[in-house]
């Protein structure tokens, strides 16, 4: 596994906003936010004072917020309040459940009093970094947010056709595989809409470098892919509506949708690639395991 050769530096001091490549093929990261020992380490270390990636560097960035204002109107009356406030609204379930769900007419400007306004339910005003800060505090400290099981970041090319339809193909992303599924991302409601309301849908991905990533292959692959000249995409045929109990839009930033699919939603013929992608990820972990177990001796 010698595409994992950087990993020793990066479990050793992991920046905030920094992954690290974990094969040859770029396809594929890790977060320290994405893998709970990992997480657990960090907070032992700077508990010792040995962190350099300090948990006070998140909350220092996080104290700013408190100082930009915002504001929400709604048919209750008008309310100022700052940017942190928003985001720990939106973080919090239950507050989640009070702004976010109940008042769905709410409208929010971070410019003025007198607007512009959009919809606080549109996530227009999301920005992804603020939001990963306030994700990051609460895994560093223990609030009110469960850490992850290992899983990896990926920037794979996937495709969803519909059966007997002369709807086009709708093009999307994989952006995480874990041992319970993979988060695909699609991009535009009118596409997200199609969707969600078409029954019997095909997703075609890359997969790129898992095939060869930890230097053993896998028969599951080998099944899926077939006698493919490339040999770098596997094709899962779902014959009912994958996407009716997944909830998207409240997870979504103004036009990109992100939905998990479970591997327990895979059609029988095709729970050999989740065993695949789990197998991968059992090697990797294993491997990112045996680093930091030396590190923490």
């Amino acid at each position: 596994m010698s595409a994992l050769k950087n990993l020793e530096d990066y479990i050793a001091d992991p920046k905030l906003f920094e992954s690290i490549q974990l094969f040859d093929d770029s396809s594929y990261s890790l977060h320290w936010s994405n893998w709970s020992k990992l997480i657990c380490a960090m907070k032992e270390r700077h508990l010792n004072g040995d962190s350099s990636m300090s948990i006070e560097e998140v909350k220092e960035e996080l104290e700013t917020f408190k100082e930009i204002p915002v504001w929400l109107v709604n048919k209750k009356g008008e309310m100022e309040t700052t940017l942190f406030d928003l985001y720990n609204f939106y973080i919090d379930p239950r507050l989640k459940h009070l702004w976010f769900d109940v008042n769905k007419q709410t409208l929010i400007s971070l410019k003025h009093k007198a607007g512009p306004f959009m919809h606080l339910h549109s996530m227009r005003w999301v920005d992804y970094d603020i939001y990963k800060l306030f994700v990051y505090d609460r895994l560093l400290n223990n609030l009110s947010l469960s850490h992850r099981d290992f899983r990896m970041n990926t920037s794979l090319k996937a495709k969803f056709s519909f059966w007997n339809s002369i709807l086009k193909p709708v093009d999307g992303q994989i952006v995480q595989l874990s041992r319970k599924g993979i988060l695909v991302s699609i991009e535009g409601h009118k596409n997200f809409l199609s969707l969600s309301q078409s029954d019997q849908i095909s997703l075609s991905a890359e997969v790129g470098g898992l095939l060869s990533a930890t230097g053993k292959k896998f028969e599951e692959f080998d099944e899926v892919i077939g006698n493919c000249t490339k040999a770098k995409s596997v094709k899962i045929d779902f014959d009912e509506n994958i996407f009716k109990d997944l909830n998207a839009l409240e997870t979504c930033k103004g036009e990109t949708y992100y939905m998990f699919i479970p591997f327990a939603k895979f059609p029988i013929k095709h729970h050999r690639v989740g065993k695949a992608v789990q197998h991968v990820i059992d090697e990797v972990e294993g491997a990112a395991s045996n680093i930091l177990n030396k590190l923490i001796a």
